[in-house]
């Protein structure tokens, strides 16, 4: 739903991920596009990693001197196969990096925002039957 207060727009959606794991419902039209734009390049990203993970398992168990790579560009390109390797694991690893850690800033931003921090807010840990991981921080108590 769309409301109107003081020439400032605010949309009520429950589309974007943060509604889903207990954070707020409204947002103005940037802030919800914005916010939709990084859920569609994280998905895009680990829809990357499965595609580099394929082809690189392919390579390891492939004994051709060449072969051919597309996760990386989106077009089939030829390399000699240790090269490859070499290629598609370098691209593996900064993607696993980049998710990683971006899944750690945001547990520690969650756990800063309910803690004292940012101020008191309370995240339910179960949203219409559908239980939410706790943060592995929570798991070996404060940090």
């Amino acid at each position: 739903s769309i409301q109107n207060k003081k020439d400032k727009q605010i949309i009520r959606s429950t589309i974007p991920k943060s509604v889903v794991d207990g954070g707020g419902m409204k947002f103005t039209p940037s802030e919800l596009i914005d916010e939709l734009l990084r859920e569609i390049k994280e998905v895009h990203s680990k829809r990357t990693l499965s595609m580099v993970d394929a082809e690189l398992h392919a390579i390891y168990s492939s004994t051709d001197e060449s072969v051919m790579i597309s996760s990386l560009h989106g077009f089939e390109t030829i390399f000699k196969r240790e090269d490859a390797i070499i290629t598609l694991e370098s691209e593996r690893n900064r993607r696993v990096a980049t998710i990683a850690s971006t899944e750690v800033i945001n547990g520690i931003l969650e756990w800063m925002l309910e803690g004292w921090y940012f101020g008191e807010q309370h995240t339910p840990k179960s949203i219409k039957s559908k239980e939410v991981d706790l943060p592995a921080f929570s798991l070996r108590g404060s940090l």
